[in-house]
């Protein structure tokens, strides 16, 4: 995809649809392409819970709902973070913060696996999953 290109992607019978608007200068360029397929790969974890019988929302500690697929997307985003990027931290909605390994502590991807949980539990597709660095 060029610089400063749009695109909006289907996947097909999940009825999961992605938006990608790209506007770099392509210092991040393979970091992005890992992200957009994280938040895709982790879409898919939550499209796979979306409206599904006995998914239920449970309160956390501060008043925020939380499902199962929210802690199995972020697991997802977690390992696979940790496995390419090492050395970077990870700050997660579910998980809270892992401070990168031998890293120097400048670079930290910032995830929220299903933003938009109460409409996800409500059968509700206004929820997206967020990843950034």
């Amino acid at each position: 995809m060029a610089q400063g290109e749009e695109s909006l992607g289907d996947r097909g019978d999940s009825g999961f649809r992605y938006a990608l608007v790209m506007r770099h200068e392509g210092v991040f360029d393979e970091e992005l392409a890992f992200a957009v397929g994280l938040a895709v790969r982790a879409g898919e974890v939550a499209m796979s819970y979306f409206r599904a019988s006995g998914v239920e929302a449970r309160l956390k500690g501060d008043g925020s709902p939380v499902t199962r697929a929210d802690e199995e997307a972020e697991a997802l985003i977690r390992a696979a973070i940790e496995q390419r990027y090492p050395r970077d931290g990870v700050l997660g909605e579910e998980g809270g913060e892992r401070r990168g390994r031998e890293g120097d502590g400048r670079r930290r991807w910032v995830i929220d696996p299903i933003d938009g949980t109460r409409s996800f539990a409500a059968g509700v597709p206004l929820f997206g999953c967020m990843v950034g660095l």
